[in-house]
């Protein structure tokens, strides 16, 4: 049996992040989301063995996004940063999450 992984994922809007989510089964929580949320696309962040991992990294992501506000876009699979026109861009989850 093979075990679950737990992906976590963001929603884009006008190539902007409107909701960030951690789930085992992301065909099935997609297809929910559609029905309530007004989205484009998503992009998948990461993959984990283990739902605590998932969720630790989706929140990481929550308090980033919050705290930088309009300050974030999605760009490809890479995240990116702008503040005052500075640009810094980070390769990767693992990349973005070493600076908390």
């Amino acid at each position: 049996m093979q075990k679950e992984k737990y992906c976590v994922y963001v929603l884009i809007k006008d190539k902007n992040p409107i909701y960030v989510g951690c789930s085992g089964n992301l065909k099935t929580r997609l297809s929910n989301h559609k029905k309530l949320k007004d989205f484009d696309s998503h992009i998948v962040i990461k993959r984990y063995d283990n739902k605590k991992s998932a969720l630790i990294a989706e929140n990481s992501i929550i308090r980033f996004i919050s705290i930088f506000g309009d300050g974030i876009w999605l760009n490809s699979l890479n995240i990116h940063l702008v503040i005052e026109g500075d640009h810094k861009g980070y390769n990767s989850f693992n990349e973005l999450s070493n600076t908390f």
